[in-house]
């Protein structure tokens, strides 16, 4: 999705359990569909196209504006009235790309081609050939080409070039700028005034952490046991799905059913942060987890670690 250019955005609806078919497309609900879209995590705004068109099996589309796609992250948060029904974004979030994207490309040799319009603030490296004038106006730009630099104008960073195609000759070496005001000694007394200062500071070995990265406290074993504990961790996030006191989908990879029953599942924020329960029953399928019952239940995006 290209930024500040209208497009389309795609969302799927399904049934819930409680619906007459729990887990299968939902059709016939456009009128039913809206939308919220947050740009660069601002606050939410109803989509201007209200409800969307229907594709086909449980498919729908939303018409956006081109101020709807203006900023560097979207994200799309649809919902049906209907019960039971629940409905996500195919994505949920778009990183756009910026205006006219597709203008320029690189070549196999990793030339660029296109225009590149406005001023060029610096070229790093060896420049092989200029077929056009290197300035920040147009109608330098579309004079002479040259074997070699004439001028330069440090005031408005033009560098103007001669009659024929510069191929690779040496840029002259800049002797004088106009207009440019050398520096005086004055700095070396805010030099001296910042010296002062650092002479004066103490630094101690109180608290101070063992800075060898195969030791802890001296003790390479105990290192070794970090690092093996700390592999076992295995991190994760609740998703749109079933979020419950006693089940949550997740965005875990695991395929086994049964994988992770008996180890512990620590939230790492939302509403359940800092709270921990026992696992009792995990479908690799879906990526349900079932867990005893905590306080409150978790919501789209709040992430965990399992212990």
């Amino acid at each position: 999705m290209e930024k500040n250019k209208a497009a389309k955005w795609v969302v799927f609806a399904y049934g819930l359990p409680g619906h007459a078919n729990p887990g299968q497309p939902v059709t016939g609900d456009a009128a039913n569909i809206t939308a919220n879209i947050r740009i660069d995590g601002g606050a939410a705004n109803a989509v201007d196209d209200v409800n969307p068109a229907e594709l086909e099996d449980g498919y729908y589309i939303f018409d956006t504006t081109a101020a709807e796609s203006n900023g560097d992250l979207l994200l799309l948060a649809p919902v049906s009235s209907t019960a039971n029904v629940q409905v996500i974004a195919v994505p949920g979030v778009v990183y756009t790309r910026p205006p006219n994207f597709n203008a320029l490309g690189i070549a196999a040799d990793g030339d660029i081609s296109g225009n590149v319009d406005g001023a060029v603030a610096s070229v790093t490296g060896a420049v092989g050939s200029v077929t056009a004038d290197v300035t920040t106006d147009a109608a330098s730009r579309n004079a002479s080409k040259a074997t070699g630099f004439s001028t330069f104008d440090h005031t408005t960073n033009n560098v103007t070039l001669a009659a024929a195609t510069h191929a690779g000759a040496v840029i002259p070496t800049v002797s004088t700028l106009t207009g440019h005001t050398p520096q005086t000694s004055d700095h070396t007394a805010g030099i001296a005034a910042v010296k002062s200062k650092t002479d004066s500071l103490t630094f101690t070995t109180a608290n101070q952490v063992d800075s060898n990265p195969l030791s802890i406290a001296s003790s390479g074993k105990a290192a070794t046991n970090l690092r093996a504990s700390a592999l076992g961790i295995e991190p994760g996030s609740a998703v749109t799905g079933t979020l419950s006191t006693t089940q949550m989908t997740t965005d875990l990879t695991e395929t086994t059913d049964g994988h992770y029953i008996g180890r512990v599942i620590i939230w790492t924020s939302g509403n359940l942060a800092n709270q921990g329960t026992d696992i009792t029953g995990y479908t690799g399928s879906s990526k349900l987890l079932t867990y005893t019952s905590t306080t409150g239940s978790p919501a789209n995006g709040d992430t965990f670690v399992i212990v």
